[in-house]
């Protein structure tokens, strides 16, 4: 600090005197704002405040302190302190958090809390930047509560986004200080303040993923992750300073992933089975099919689509062609090799037994052979052809558990069925979109099959080819129906595309499909079809907010979702009535991060954010009702996760009452330990990240162990402690050596630490430490 002397002139030592003058007053409820572009003259600043306050105990001492003039050293109390928080780059929260804090602890800082790092935000991507700005406003209108300082040290170019953009917070300020300096990276003086004194507010550091998601991330969450979202992280190397509170990595998002409707050619169910957003790597995965090349179909004419009809005295459809030679040869591989999987169809005399549902295929296409002995007319081949193509479809599901690369094969020999059937129909057969229909779903499903991702895309854009072109063969007025279920499905692949490429684009697209079928298909007439539509109508939604017109979106998502529940019955289909609940929940979740008040206030005059947070925690427990253990198991963890979070939430509102925070806490950690303990059990994929889940029960831990307001026995804070620490570590064995998420949960173990050493003292830290692998341990003593 005696630095600082050479720098301090002028006028800068004038407004830092006055600085810490008006910190030094004893009064409360003052914003100051103090405007530094030398990073390295601003962090010797915010030092030497920490330094000098807590000695002043009137203000004659003011002179013996003048810039490294007296070291001189009074008792200090614990609440004689300007605490010093550093916000991290990622977290667009904490500043909100800091004023929770504030609110809540019997044992305030004297001088109050002066905050830095909000420059590092310019680095940052735009919506966590309109995020901390929607967090300012909100902090504004809570700072008639707040009895306490503030300090904000920022740079000119965030004093002026602060003053434009956030109205509700710059209104409170008190003093502006500026100084003067060159704008340079902190690392000419010193580096950012150290902090020993206790935190306010300490909970791990973790913020949405996608999203709600999202986190659904997203989280969703962001809200398993309405991921999908974003999963904002924290950078690698912290300054060894107490962060203030962020929130837990977003929940899983949206179940829905659009329903892809088999019909009319069957009367089998939607696809309406909910999925994690965002879609993971193996979502997006195909599988390669080198053996059974299908080059995907350019934009089709209809002249090519259509099919002259056959003369009566032509018979040239009865002699096999090369096409129907070909997928002949596929079948019969197809079914050996299905049957080697199945020994049991094979008799012990090494006789196939044709009765064994491995030959289903082959039983098939012996239709075909008597179909010419007959002298069969066209549209009994385009017959046969089709049911064999509905049983590669219909074994899709089955095949798939067993083996991906042979689950992508099979839908190319029920792609090449379906194509052969429509060629044996005349362009105005009344089944031939349908077919189209057939085709384009298994391209979608093929695009979805696990394996080489590299021709996912392709397969999906020739579906979305295939749905375009049945569109064009059916009469609107004449097949409403038909034209409904072409939509809805057209609309599916687009939110699929989506997630591949051009989002707003392909999304805008997938919304103008599913609102042309839903014109089509009336609710009194289709009505669970209607409400699938209605369902995936929400999530495109739910999807387009988070890339534009957040609040808009979100709005007409619930509207759908709510459209949906009004059509599913939950006693007869309760999967499906929970899974719209719980896609419910979750744009409720996205909603309350919003800033209401200014981006529509006429919709939400008396609308708070803790009011939304509560609606999404009842469809969450609505949804639980009916997504048990043991009738969805991966769905409840979902659920059961994105509650966690929303309880979280709440317990971290500003407009929270005190009394209430530590049972909502309570809550959050119910919930994520229901959603490990049925996951751990799973074999199938999660649909949520297990580590980021664990990471989020120490978080809600730790706060629930250092809420200074719950009136706790020391052991039970011990306790939770103990608790978040396991959950940490669990958490880092799930992710990456030096990934950002293993620096946020390992940054969380760090605090954990400190708070362990607060209220056990040295022994009981060097016991914690102990516990510590050996590679963990290293890491964690260096930022000690």
């Amino acid at each position: 600090m005696s630095e600082l002397v050479h720098y301090l002139t002028g006028e800068n030592q004038q407004a830092f005197v006055r600085l810490r003058l008006a910190l030094g007053l004893n009064l409360r409820r003052q914003l100051l704002i103090a405007v530094c572009d030398d990073l390295a003259l601003r962090n010797a600043m915010a030092e030497k405040l920490a330094h000098d306050l807590p000695r002043l105990h009137d203000l004659s001492s003011f002179i013996p302190l003048e810039l490294g003039v007296s070291d001189r050293s009074n008792q200090i109390r614990p609440t004689d302190q300007l605490l010093t928080m550093t916000l991290h780059p990622k977290d667009a929260t904490q500043i909100g958090q800091v004023v929770q804090g504030l609110k809540r602890d019997p044992q305030k800082p004297k001088f109050g809390v002066q905050l830095l790092g909000i420059e590092q935000l310019t680095r940052q991507p735009v919506h966590i930047q309109r995020a901390f700005l929607n967090h300012l406003r909100a902090v504004g209108r809570n700072f008639v509560h707040l009895d306490s300082n503030m300090l904000l040290w920022v740079t000119r170019p965030w004093l002026r986004s602060i003053q434009q953009s956030a109205p509700e917070f710059w209104r409170w300020r008190t003093g502006i200080f500026e100084f003067e300096g060159d704008p340079l990276p902190a690392t000419a003086l010193v580096n950012y303040p150290a902090i020993t004194e206790k935190p306010l507010v300490t909970q791990p550091d973790e913020v949405p993923a996608a999203a709600l998601l999202p986190l659904i991330q997203s989280s969703v969450d962001r809200l398993t992750q309405p991921k999908q979202p974003v999963k904002p992280v924290f950078e690698p190397d912290l300054p060894d300073a107490v962060p203030a509170v962020t929130e837990p990595l977003i929940p899983v998002l949206p179940d829905p992933q659009p329903a892809l409707l088999q019909e009319p050619a069957t009367e089998s169910n939607p696809h309406d089975a909910d999925v994690a957003l965002p879609l993971s790597e193996a979502d997006l995965a195909v599988t390669s099919v080198a053996e059974l090349p299908v080059a995907p179909l350019p934009d089709l004419e209809l002249e090519a689509l259509s099919q002259v009809p056959v003369p009566e005295d032509d018979l040239s459809h009865l002699e096999p062609s090369q096409e129907e030679l070909d997928l002949a040869d596929l079948v019969l591989a197809a079914v050996m090799q299905q049957v080697s999987r199945h020994p049991e169809a094979l008799a012990q005399t090494e006789t196939p037994n044709l009765e064994h549902a491995s030959f289903e295929p082959i039983r098939i296409l012996q239709q075909v052979e008597d179909l010419q002995q007959q002298t069969a007319v066209p549209a009994s081949f385009a017959a046969v052809y089709r049911e064999l193509g509905d049983y590669y479809r219909n074994h899709h599901e089955l095949t798939l558990q067993e083996d991906a690369e042979v689950a992508g094969r099979h839908l190319m020999v029920g792609i090449k069925s379906y194509e052969l059937a429509w060629k044996f129909l005349d362009r105005h057969d009344p089944t031939v979109p349908e077919i189209h229909n057939d085709i384009a779903n298994l391209y979608w499903m093929l695009s979805r099959t696990p394996g080489e991702a590299e021709h996912s895309l392709q397969h999906l854009e020739t579906g979305i080819a295939r749905y375009q072109q049945a569109i064009k063969l059916v009469d609107p007025v004449a097949n409403p129906y038909t034209c409904a279920m072409l939509e809805n499905n057209l609309g599916a692949a687009y939110s699929d595309l989506a997630v591949r490429c051009n989002p707003m684009e392909n999304l805008n697209k997938s919304i103008a499909a599913y609102e042309s079928a839903l014109q089509k298909r009336p609710a009194e007439v289709e009505p669970r079809r209607y409400a699938a539509t209605q369902n995936n109508l929400g999530t495109a939604y739910w999807n387009l907010g988070q890339h534009q017109a957040l609040v808009p979106n979100l709005q007409r998502a619930i509207r759908a979702y709510g459209e949906a529940l009004k059509i599913y019955n939950p006693e007869e289909e309760p999967l499906h009535y929970a899974m719209i609940q719980n896609n419910m929940g979750t744009a409720y979740w996205n909603l309350a991060q919003c800033d209401l008040d200014t981006d529509h206030p006429d919709d939400y005059l008396n609308t708070t954010p803790e009011d939304l947070l509560r609606l999404a925690i009842g469809a969450y427990r609505v949804a639980l009702i009916y997504r048990t253990q043991v009738a969805a198991p991966l769905a409840h963890a979902a659920t059961q996760n994105n509650l966690g979070t929303a309880y979280w939430h709440l317990a971290n509102q500003p407009s929270t009452h005190p009394d209430e925070v530590q049972g909502h806490l309570l809550q959050a950690m119910d919930a994520y330990q229901s959603a490990i303990s049925v996951s751990e059990r799973m074999t199938q994929p999660l649909p949520f990240d297990l580590a980021a889940t664990r990471n989020n029960l120490a978080s809600a831990y730790h706060q629930a162990a250092t809420n200074r307001h719950a009136q706790l026995e020391k052991q039970t804070r011990i306790s939770y402690l103990d608790q978040a620490m396991q959950q940490h570590l669990a958490a880092l064995q799930g992710w990456e050596i030096e990934s950002e998420l293993y620096e946020t949960a390992l940054h969380g173990l760090v605090q954990t630490i400190r708070s362990i050493h607060e209220y056990q003292g040295s022994q009981g830290q060097t016991q914690a430490l102990s516990k510590l692998p050996a590679a963990v341990l290293t890491s964690v003593m260096k930022r000690l």
